[in-house]
């Protein structure tokens, strides 16, 4: 895939839910995270071209602040492989506040995001019998 992102985004493993700011709507689980943008694990198709109010469930309080709203345009979705009905979508953040950015960088300087190649590694322990 042609790799055109200016910023290099971070995955996560834990849970921080994506919701449709307005309605309150779960619209899906954060996958990977820059400053630039975000991919998510979606419920629903996603439109590309489409600008979407969001609201992010922040997994620990930042700056006193519980979540984190923001307006980003989806770019692509598709369907993901073996999965029924569930997606991933690309968005790019469109109009951030420095207030904004500054929790996305505290929460990419935080252990629960890491980038592709430091993922933890599991390493299988045999227990004695």
């Amino acid at each position: 895939m042609d790799e055109r992102r200016k910023s290099p985004r971070k995955k996560t493993d834990h849970f921080i839910g994506i919701y449709q700011k307005k309605t309150d709507e779960f619209i899906g689980k954060l996958l990977d995270l820059s400053t630039k943008g975000m991919m998510i694990s979606a419920l629903r198709l996603m439109i590309a071209k489409t600008k979407y109010d969001i609201r992010m469930l922040l997994p620990m309080p930042i700056g006193g602040k519980f979540t984190l709203t923001f307006e980003a345009e989806c770019v692509w979705c598709c369907e993901s492989p073996g999965s029924d009905k569930k997606y991933k979508a690309g968005f790019n953040f469109t109009d951030i506040y420095l207030d904004q950015l500054e929790t996305i960088e505290c929460l990419l300087n935080d252990a629960l995001f890491h980038a592709e190649e430091e993922q933890p590694r599991l390493t299988l322990v045999k227990k004695s019998t």
